[in-house]
């Protein structure tokens, strides 16, 4: 059992332990389970961005559009946390809506500064 200070000196949220499977995804070189998370979510917003749902699409685009860093899943703290450039993301998706000849008007939140 460990003490008490030792306890305090971890904090909260440092495990005690690793159990072997979190231990096999590092040494498999795969990102933690929580930047899976964060891929995934990246991944979806992509291709609901390129959907030709409408209400999907432009949920996506406010999502993705939005410089808030509100929370540990916004657009901006996901790309920070996997070392992402935000804009550069923004840009290479515009690029591809353009050349993929998109017809619907960009929402307010798809406007990107000048």
């Amino acid at each position: 059992m460990q003490s008490n200070a030792l306890a305090r000196r971890r904090g909260p949220f440092v495990p005690a332990a690793i159990m072997p499977a979190q231990l096999a995804d590092r040494m498999r070189g795969q990102p933690p389970p929580e930047q899976r998370l964060m891929i995934a979510i990246l991944a979806d917003a992509v291709d609901c961005f390129q959907s030709r749902d409408r209400r999907l699409c432009r949920e996506a685009e406010e999502w993705i559009m939005s410089d808030r860093y509100a929370g540990p899943f916004s657009f901006q703290h996901i790309c920070s946390i996997l070392q992402l450039d935000p804009t550069a993301v923004r840009d290479t998706l515009r690029r591809k809506q353009a050349r993929h000849g998109a017809t619907r008007e960009p929402s307010a939140a798809g406007q990107l500064p000048a």
